[in-house]
This record gives structure tokens, C-alpha cells and sequence, in this order.
């Protein structure tokens, strides 16, 4: 029994070896990534990127198809301000690429929903084996026009097309991240406002009790000027003294009467 299982993990080891040494490497190749953007005629700007492996084989001349290839080959796009629509491997295939005479052409449908075309004419000529590099000798293979179209992968209704005004191309054998944004489409940094000292703004205050309005009475006018009269200061009452009738006075003269003479007299 110990035998069995012994020859039996062996010949699963061999098999796994087999299985590995057949699959191709996902970085057995360079890395062309090529970024793109562009405006659609009613001014709507668009950017993306594409990326792939330069040594995926070719299924026929001139066409290059990357259904099941565990090579890097991915798409991700943005028109406007629309979210962003990334997709790798096999989440956007199927993934061809056509290089036939003096024009790539890419399509990929990305998570079965859009199907992406994108062309880029070259001034040089592609090989029927072979994808290729970022230059072909000193000559950029991709130039600064194309056409980018959107379409819906189950209606072929056209979603979105475009022209390609600006392309970048790079190449890695390492890992190289295919990202949407376009530097030429990201907003201009805003300068830093100038310095204000905060100002405190003083707590609400509650609201006062309700009073009632007081009426106040219209302003009276002035009376006319009148000179001011002086009153006199008042004076202090004599004290009281009895009158006196003086008895020394001379009484005024009397009348006299004259008595006539021998009337009455007696004889002496």
C-alpha cells in the first residue's frame, strides 16, 4: 500500500510538471502598453489605455488572439466624466489585435457588455508573426490619430465614438499598470486661497422676553419765548405793635360862646 501511494504522488508530481512546463508564462514577453485620448465631434473628451504581451503567438497571419492566453492583454477606458470601465484577461475578451499592412486594430469586449475598437494607422509595416514593439527600429509604431468607437456588445448599437488625438506608448518586462486617467484631461490645480484671519462670530443670542410697546407720546412744540420776569424777593411782616393814641396831643380849639351880659346874673 505504501508503494501505490508512492508511485501514485509521483506520478501526480510529474503530471503537475507536465501540466506547468506546457502552459506559456504570463510574463514570458515585454509588456507594450499604449495610452491614448481624444474628443468626439460634440467636444465630449474620452482616454484610455490598451496593454499586451508582444510574445502571445499569432492564430493566423497577421492576427493575434488572446482568448485564454494567461499573457497580459487588458483595456480600460473613460468618456467624460462617466465612471471608468476596466477590464483583463478574460473579463475582456475576446481580445484580438489585427496588424494587417500599416494599421493596428484592436477589439475587445470588456465584461460582455461593450465591445471596444480601436485603430491607430502606422508608418511602418507590421509583420504577420509577430506584435509589436513600442518603435519598429528607430520609428514609433503608433501615431498621434486613430479612431475610438464604443458599441453594445449584444445590440452592436453604437455607444460612443471618437477621434484619437494623442497617443503614449511604453514597454516593460515588468508589471505595468494600465490606469484610465489622462493627465491632459485632469483639472488644473487650484492656487491656495490667501491667508484671512478667522473671524469669531458671536454665539446667538436668545431672544428677549416679549414687553409690550409703550406709546410714546408725540413730541410737544417748544412755546414761544417770553422774557422771564423778575418777581421781588417777598418781605418779611413787621412785628406787630398796638397803635397809641398820644392824650398829650394839643386838642384842636374849641368855639366860644359868649353869654349875654345882665341875663341871669344876680346882683351883688
Amino acid at each position: 500500500m505504501t508503494k501505490s501511494m508512492f508511485r501514485l504522488g509521483y506520478t501526480l508530481l510529474i503530471s503537475g510538471i507536465m501540466v506547468a512546463a506546457a502552459e506559456p508564462s504570463s510574463s514570458a514577453g515585454t509588456k507594450i502598453q499604449v495610452t491614448f485620448s481624444g474628443t468626439n465631434a460634440s467636444g465630449i473628451n474620452f482616454s484610455g489605455c490598451f496593454q499586451y504581451d508582444e510574445s502571445q503567438a499569432p492564430q493566423s497571419s497577421y492576427v493575434f488572439n488572446f482568448r485564454g492566453s494567461p499573457l497580459s492583454h487588458e483595456i480600460c477606458y473613460q468618456i467624460g466624466s462617466a465612471p471608468a470601465v476596466s477590464a483583463s484577461g478574460r473579463p475582456c475578451e475576446p481580445f484580438t489585435i489585427g496588424t494587417n499592412g500599416t494599421t493596428f486594430q484592436l477589439q475587445g469586449t470588456l465584461r460582455g457588455s461593450t465591445t471596444v475598437l480601436i485603430a491607430l494607422p502606422s508608418s511602418v509595416t507590421f509583420l504577420a508573426g509577430s506584435l509589436p514593439f513600442c518603435n519598429v527600429s528607430t520609428t514609433p509604431a503608433f501615431q498621434n490619430t486613430g479612431t475610438f468607437t464604443v458599441t453594445n456588445a449584444t445590440t452592436r448599437e453604437l455607444i460612443f465614438t471618437g477621434n484619437i488625438t494623442a497617443t503614449n506608448c511604453t514597454q516593460s518586462t515588468g508589471d505595468i499598470n494600465c490606469s484610465c486617467f489622462s493627465p491632459s484631461f485632469a483639472p488644473a490645480p487650484q492656487a491656495a486661497a490667501p491667508y484671512a484671519p478667522s473671524k469669531i462670530v458671536p454665539a446667538p443670542q436668545a431672544a428677549a422676553p416679549h414687553a409690550p410697546s409703550k406709546i410714546v407720546p408725540a413730541p410737544q412744540a417748544a412755546a414761544p419765548y417770553a422774557p422771564s420776569k423778575i418777581a421781588p424777593a417777598p418781605q418779611a411782616a413787621a412785628p406787630y405793635a398796638p397803635s397809641v393814641v398820644s392824650m398829650c396831643a394839643p386838642r384842636p380849639p374849641q368855639p366860644t360862646q359868649s353869654m349875654p351880659s345882665g341875663r341871669g346874673q344876680r346882683a351883688a
